[in-house]
């Protein structure tokens, strides 16, 4: 877990348009009934193999549907 925290702290090396995500992130925005900026979240974290981190657990729970590994 700290290792996590640290990772998480680090400067911010890459930087992802929302161009090449929105109609995915809208697209489950619609099926999960989940607000399009968490699902921008969601989605690139699934995209990049990433690990979320969040302390709504309504978007944990909506990550474990999307089979993303999420911690908070």
């Amino acid at each position: 877990m700290p290792g996590r925290v640290q990772d998480g702290s680090e400067p911010v090396d890459d930087y992802f348009g929302s161009v090449e995500l929105w109609k995915e992130a809208l697209a489950e925005s619609i099926r999960q009934e989940h607000s399009a900026c968490d699902m921008f979240n969601a989605v690139l974290a699934r995209r990049n193999d990433a690990t979320l981190l969040t302390n709504d657990a309504r978007l944990r729970a909506t990550c474990a549907e999307l089979r993303v590994e999420c911690f908070g």
